[in-house]
């Protein structure tokens, strides 16, 4: 079976969870690593929340909006949390821009990948496709305004907003956008975006360079 890792938008390499595990923090091979299974596909059963990469080197944590500003221009890889509160980090996991992403020493634990953009589709293929396939996947608690999901798959999909170019945050419990690991083009990278108002998974292009 594949096994993937699902990110948000800046990204939660986010997933589903029971909610009786411990979050994965810097994975070693002696870790155990909770999953859920839709399909033929296995993913990650919490959000990402590494400070390093696969190969021990660390990330860059970010504490301002210039930082991440700098970060991005730079093409480092870096993280935040949300409105850089560690409460809200413990939450909902990471915030991780592109360059962490799509960086060769690996921000997925071993044995794990960001999912492509076709993998994506695939799951929600599997789900009866992108207009419906949010309820599934939504968390039963935290969407604003009563868009809470069903949660039937356990993905549990959390609104964890997202950062914008210039560091600054937006839409805690109305929406959460996850990365695929697969480019539109040369400054575009595919996403995808649930949000409190209705079941749909959309798919986004978000511009890379300054975007995570």
């Amino acid at each position: 079976m594949i096994r993937i890792i699902a990110l948000i938008l800046f990204v939660f390499l986010s997933s589903c969870s029971d909610n009786t595990t411990t979050p994965i923090i810097d994975p070693n091979p002696n870790d155990t690593i909770a999953t859920i299974t839709i399909g033929t596909q296995v993913w990650m059963a919490k959000n990402l929340d590494v400070t390093r990469f696969r190969n021990g080197d660390s990330i860059l944590k970010v504490v301002s909006d210039s930082a991440w500003v700098a970060a991005a221009e730079a093409m480092k890889p870096a993280w935040c949390v949300y409105e850089y509160s560690d409460a809200n980090g413990t939450k909902y996991g990471k915030l991780y821009n592109w360059y962490a992403v799509n960086d060769a020493r690996g921000l997925a634990p071993q044995g794990f990948h960001v999912p492509t953009d076709v993998e994506w589709t695939r799951l929600l293929n599997q789900l009866k496709g992108d207009m419906v396939a949010g309820s599934k996947l939504k968390s039963k608690t935290d969407w604003l305004n009563n868009g809470n999901g069903t949660d039937t798959t356990r993905f549990t999909a959390l609104p964890g907003g997202y950062c914008s170019e210039n560091g600054f945050f937006y839409s805690l419990g109305e929406l959460g956008s996850w990365w695929s690991a697969t480019q539109n083009n040369t400054t575009e990278a595919w996403s995808r975006e649930m949000n409190n108002e209705n079941s749909e998974v959309c798919i986004i292009p978000l511009v890379i360079e300054g975007w995570p």
